[in-house]
């Protein structure tokens, strides 16, 4: 794998890594993100409180994702191809020095208080070791699939009583210390919802929580069709 600096990394905002409150890096994992990856990165960036790094891992794209991220104050790794979603995100925590790693997918809008409400969140249930955002379920789509999508994935985690056991990593800060006790994500799988399940089901085996943050909406650009989905 290779990796490239891009401006040295995102500069940390006020209160980014307060002596009393556990650091926050973002990791956006990229693969043919091109359309949605620069209104990502301007949200990341926007974020206050401030992450304390930016990073962005290319898993392979042809389409100029890397170019694009370079453009941007973050730190640019590029994988020479595509090695998948898991590695993808393994290779981001490994890369980011925080206490707390949040990924943002490339096709996610986050809102500014993004940190500060998981750690409003994390601050008080120490036995929780990831709390995943809520998909905005409003219409951003001219088709029915993409809407359906964000719908599905906003009730599947709202309704939930308590916590869930599957990490939706479209948005979502996990305690380092407990990531690397259960492994990190599962490089074999070969579709970013399963190793999203195994992280998520390991965690629950250690007695780990996995929580939702009710209150927190991000917006999914995703556009969805039926190969994509199958």
């Amino acid at each position: 794998m290779t990796t490239v600096a891009a401006n040295a990394g995102a500069a940390a905002g006020p209160g980014a890594d307060a002596a009393d409150e556990p650091s926050y890096a973002v990791v956006v994992p990229c693969f043919n993100g091109a359309a949605t990856l620069g209104r990502t990165l301007e949200s990341v960036l926007a974020l206050n409180p401030a992450p304390v790094e930016v990073v962005v891992v290319d898993d392979g794209s042809t389409d100029g994702s890397a170019e694009i991220a370079a453009r941007h104050p973050v730190r640019l790794a590029s994988h020479p191809r595509n090695l998948g979603v898991a590695v993808t995100r393994n290779h981001g925590a490994e890369l980011s020095r925080s206490d707390v790693v949040c990924y943002v997918d490339a096709d996610v809008v986050v809102p500014p208080d993004l940190i500060a409400r998981f750690r409003d969140y994390l601050r008080d249930r120490p036995n929780c070791a990831a709390v995943t955002a809520l998909v905005d379920p409003a219409r951003l789509h001219p088709d029915f699939l993409s809407d359906y999508l964000n719908l599905r994935m906003h009730q599947g985690f709202r309704h939930v009583p308590r916590g869930v056991t599957t990490i939706c990593t479209a948005c979502a800060a996990i305690r380092r210390r407990d990531l690397e006790e259960v492994g990190g994500f599962d490089d074999a799988a070969t579709r970013a919802v399963n190793d999203e399940v195994t992280v998520g089901w390991r965690m629950a085996d250690r007695g780990l929580e996995v929580g939702v943050c009710h209150t927190l909406l991000v917006a999914h650009l995703k556009r969805m069709t039926l190969r994509r989905w199958a």
